[in-house]
Protein backbone atom coordinates (compact mmCIF):
# COMPACT_ATOMS: atom_id res chain seq x y z
CA UNK A 1 0.00 0.00 0.00
CA UNK A 2 1.43 3.33 -1.01
CA UNK A 3 1.05 6.49 0.96
CA UNK A 4 -0.16 9.43 -1.04
CA UNK A 5 0.67 12.37 1.17
CA UNK A 6 -0.50 15.88 0.58
CA UNK A 7 2.99 17.21 0.02
CA UNK A 8 2.97 21.05 -0.19
CA UNK A 9 -0.42 21.74 2.47
CA UNK A 10 -9.65 19.08 1.44
CA UNK A 11 -12.58 17.01 -1.01
CA UNK A 12 -15.89 15.65 -1.71
CA UNK A 13 -18.74 16.44 -4.13
CA UNK A 14 -21.42 14.90 -2.02
CA UNK A 15 -25.10 14.83 -2.83
CA UNK A 16 -26.71 16.49 0.20
CA UNK A 17 -25.99 19.68 2.11
CA UNK A 18 -23.47 19.60 4.94
CA UNK A 19 -25.57 21.96 7.03
CA UNK A 20 -26.54 19.77 9.93
CA UNK A 21 -26.60 19.84 13.69
CA UNK A 22 -24.53 17.90 16.18
CA UNK A 23 -26.12 14.69 17.34
CA UNK A 24 -25.27 11.10 18.06
CA UNK A 25 -25.81 10.39 14.38
CA UNK A 26 -23.43 11.53 11.69
CA UNK A 27 -24.86 14.41 9.68
CA UNK A 28 -25.81 13.77 6.08
CA UNK A 29 -22.88 13.78 3.72
CA UNK A 30 -22.84 16.78 1.43
CA UNK A 31 -20.87 19.44 -0.31
CA UNK A 32 -19.92 22.35 1.90
CA UNK A 33 -19.85 24.49 -1.19
CA UNK A 34 -23.20 23.28 -2.47
CA UNK A 35 -21.91 21.12 -5.31
CA UNK A 36 -18.98 19.49 -6.95
CA UNK A 37 -15.81 21.49 -7.20
CA UNK A 38 -14.50 19.46 -10.09
CA UNK A 39 -13.12 21.53 -12.92
CA UNK A 40 -15.22 19.68 -15.49
CA UNK A 41 -12.24 17.87 -16.94
CA UNK A 42 -13.30 14.47 -15.60
CA UNK A 43 -11.02 14.80 -12.59
CA UNK A 44 -7.79 14.34 -14.53
CA UNK A 45 -5.45 17.30 -14.28
CA UNK A 46 -1.71 17.85 -14.01
CA UNK A 47 -0.10 17.03 -10.72
CA UNK A 48 2.73 19.18 -9.39
CA UNK A 49 5.12 17.24 -11.55
CA UNK A 50 3.03 18.21 -14.58
CA UNK A 51 1.95 14.68 -15.46
CA UNK A 52 -1.53 13.20 -15.45
CA UNK A 53 -2.27 10.27 -13.19
CA UNK A 54 -4.88 7.73 -14.23
CA UNK A 55 -6.44 4.54 -12.94
CA UNK A 56 -3.75 2.51 -14.69
CA UNK A 57 -0.80 4.38 -13.25
CA UNK A 58 1.05 4.00 -10.00
CA UNK A 59 -0.22 6.79 -7.76
CA UNK A 60 2.58 8.69 -6.09
CA UNK A 61 1.38 12.20 -5.39
CA UNK A 62 -2.24 13.27 -5.55
CA UNK A 63 -2.49 16.69 -4.01
CA UNK A 64 -0.27 19.27 -2.50
CA UNK A 65 0.01 20.97 0.84
CA UNK A 66 -1.56 18.38 3.13
CA UNK A 67 0.52 19.73 5.99
CA UNK A 68 -0.18 23.37 5.02
CA UNK A 69 3.49 24.24 4.75
CA UNK A 70 3.14 25.93 1.35
CA UNK A 71 3.60 29.67 1.67
CA UNK A 72 1.99 30.73 -1.62
CA UNK A 73 -1.64 31.61 -2.16
CA UNK A 74 -4.14 32.98 0.31
CA UNK A 75 -5.98 31.31 3.17
CA UNK A 76 -4.43 27.90 3.88
CA UNK A 77 -2.50 27.71 0.61
CA UNK A 78 -3.07 27.79 -3.13
CA UNK A 79 -4.18 24.15 -3.33
CA UNK A 80 -7.03 24.47 -0.80
CA UNK A 81 -10.42 26.11 -1.25
CA UNK A 82 -12.02 27.55 1.88
CA UNK A 83 -15.72 26.72 2.22
CA UNK A 84 -18.27 28.45 4.45
CA UNK A 85 -15.59 30.14 6.46
CA UNK A 86 -12.38 32.09 6.70
CA UNK A 87 -9.06 30.26 6.66
CA UNK A 88 -5.52 31.21 7.59
CA UNK A 89 -2.29 29.38 8.22
CA UNK A 90 -1.20 29.39 11.86
CA UNK A 91 2.28 28.86 13.22
CA UNK A 92 1.23 26.29 15.85
CA UNK A 93 1.08 22.94 14.08
CA UNK A 94 0.85 19.25 14.88
CA UNK A 95 3.91 18.67 12.71
CA UNK A 96 6.02 21.06 10.68
CA UNK A 97 5.73 24.82 10.99
CA UNK A 98 2.11 25.48 10.04
CA UNK A 99 -1.47 24.24 10.34
CA UNK A 100 -4.72 25.55 8.84
CA UNK A 101 -7.29 27.37 11.00
CA UNK A 102 -10.80 27.73 9.54
CA UNK A 103 -13.62 29.62 11.27
CA UNK A 104 -17.35 29.46 10.53
CA UNK A 105 -18.09 32.57 8.50
CA UNK A 106 -21.84 32.01 8.17
CA UNK A 107 -24.72 33.12 10.41
CA UNK A 108 -25.78 29.58 11.33
CA UNK A 109 -24.41 26.36 12.77
CA UNK A 110 -22.91 24.38 9.92
CA UNK A 111 -19.93 22.44 8.61
CA UNK A 112 -17.05 24.60 7.39
CA UNK A 113 -13.57 23.77 6.18
CA UNK A 114 -11.26 23.25 3.22
CA UNK A 115 -11.43 21.11 0.09
CA UNK A 116 -9.31 20.03 -2.84
CA UNK A 117 -9.59 17.89 -5.95
CA UNK A 118 -6.77 15.35 -6.05
CA UNK A 119 -6.51 15.61 -9.83
CA UNK A 120 -6.44 11.86 -10.43
CA UNK A 121 -8.61 9.06 -11.76
CA UNK A 122 -8.35 6.84 -8.66
CA UNK A 123 -7.58 3.19 -9.08
CA UNK A 124 -9.98 0.48 -7.90
CA UNK A 125 -9.54 -0.64 -4.31
CA UNK A 126 -9.74 0.52 -0.71
CA UNK A 127 -8.39 4.01 -0.03
CA UNK A 128 -7.66 5.39 3.43
CA UNK A 129 -8.26 9.06 4.25
CA UNK A 130 -6.74 10.61 7.36
CA UNK A 131 -6.46 14.05 8.96
CA UNK A 132 -5.91 15.63 12.36
CA UNK A 133 -8.12 18.33 13.89
CA UNK A 134 -8.70 20.19 17.15
CA UNK A 135 -10.70 23.13 18.45
CA UNK A 136 -8.88 26.43 18.59
CA UNK A 137 -7.03 26.11 21.94
CA UNK A 138 -7.19 29.83 22.70
CA UNK A 139 -10.93 30.08 22.01
CA UNK A 140 -13.48 30.85 24.68
CA UNK A 141 -17.25 30.80 24.28
CA UNK A 142 -18.03 29.56 20.75
CA UNK A 143 -16.25 26.26 20.07
CA UNK A 144 -16.32 23.81 17.20
CA UNK A 145 -18.11 20.63 18.30
CA UNK A 146 -16.93 18.11 15.70
CA UNK A 147 -14.23 17.65 13.11
CA UNK A 148 -14.26 15.41 10.09
CA UNK A 149 -12.81 14.27 6.80
CA UNK A 150 -14.83 13.18 3.77
CA UNK A 151 -14.18 11.91 0.28
CA UNK A 152 -16.07 11.45 -2.98
CA UNK A 153 -15.06 9.52 -6.07
CA UNK A 154 -17.07 10.22 -9.20
CA UNK A 155 -17.95 7.04 -11.11
CA UNK A 156 -20.11 6.24 -14.16
CA UNK A 157 -22.80 4.98 -11.75
CA UNK A 158 -22.70 8.11 -9.60
CA UNK A 159 -20.63 9.32 -6.66
CA UNK A 160 -19.11 6.93 -4.16
CA UNK A 161 -18.67 8.74 -0.87
CA UNK A 162 -18.18 8.54 2.86
CA UNK A 163 -17.01 10.57 5.83
CA UNK A 164 -15.84 10.32 9.42
CA UNK A 165 -16.56 12.74 12.26
CA UNK A 166 -15.21 12.87 15.81
CA UNK A 167 -15.83 15.05 18.85
CA UNK A 168 -13.10 17.65 19.14
CA UNK A 169 -11.01 18.82 22.08
CA UNK A 170 -8.09 21.22 22.31
CA UNK A 171 -5.74 18.28 21.60
CA UNK A 172 -5.11 16.95 18.11
CA UNK A 173 -7.60 14.18 17.22
CA UNK A 174 -6.90 11.67 14.45
CA UNK A 175 -9.81 11.22 12.01
CA UNK A 176 -9.64 8.39 9.48
CA UNK A 177 -11.81 6.07 7.40
CA UNK A 178 -11.61 3.68 4.44
CA UNK A 179 -13.50 4.04 1.18
CA UNK A 180 -13.82 1.26 -1.42
CA UNK A 181 -13.61 2.85 -4.87
CA UNK A 182 -14.82 0.81 -7.86
CA UNK A 183 -13.16 0.61 -11.25
CA UNK A 184 -13.83 3.47 -13.65
CA UNK A 185 -13.76 6.34 -11.16
CA UNK A 186 -12.82 9.61 -12.84
CA UNK A 187 -12.04 11.99 -9.97
CA UNK A 188 -11.47 12.15 -6.24
CA UNK A 189 -12.16 15.03 -3.86
CA UNK A 190 -11.40 15.41 -0.16
CA UNK A 191 -12.77 17.78 2.43
CA UNK A 192 -11.54 18.37 5.96
CA UNK A 193 -13.90 20.34 8.17
CA UNK A 194 -15.28 21.39 11.53
CA UNK A 195 -18.81 21.91 12.76
CA UNK A 196 -19.99 24.68 15.03
CA UNK A 197 -21.86 27.91 15.53
CA UNK A 198 -20.89 31.18 13.80
CA UNK A 199 -17.37 32.17 14.79
CA UNK A 200 -16.31 28.68 15.88
CA UNK A 201 -12.85 27.69 14.63
CA UNK A 202 -11.09 24.40 13.92
CA UNK A 203 -7.40 23.70 13.36
CA UNK A 204 -6.48 21.16 10.66
CA UNK A 205 -3.18 19.46 9.84
CA UNK A 206 -1.47 16.43 8.29
CA UNK A 207 -4.03 15.35 5.70
CA UNK A 208 -3.04 12.12 3.95
CA UNK A 209 -4.51 9.62 1.51
CA UNK A 210 -3.32 6.02 1.25
CA UNK A 211 -3.96 4.33 -2.09
CA UNK A 212 -4.48 0.58 -2.66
Amino acid sequence: MQLVRFVVGFAMALGVAFGCSSSDDSPPIGSIGGGSSSSGDGGSRPTEAGTLQTDAEVVRTSIANGSFEQETGTGCGATWNIEKGNGVRISVARTGKFACRVCNGTDTKTLFGVMTNLGIAPRQGTWTFRAFARVEPEASGVLATQGGISATAQTPSGPVQDQKLVALTSSWQEIAFDLAIPAGATSLEVRVFGEGDPGACVDLDDVTVTSP
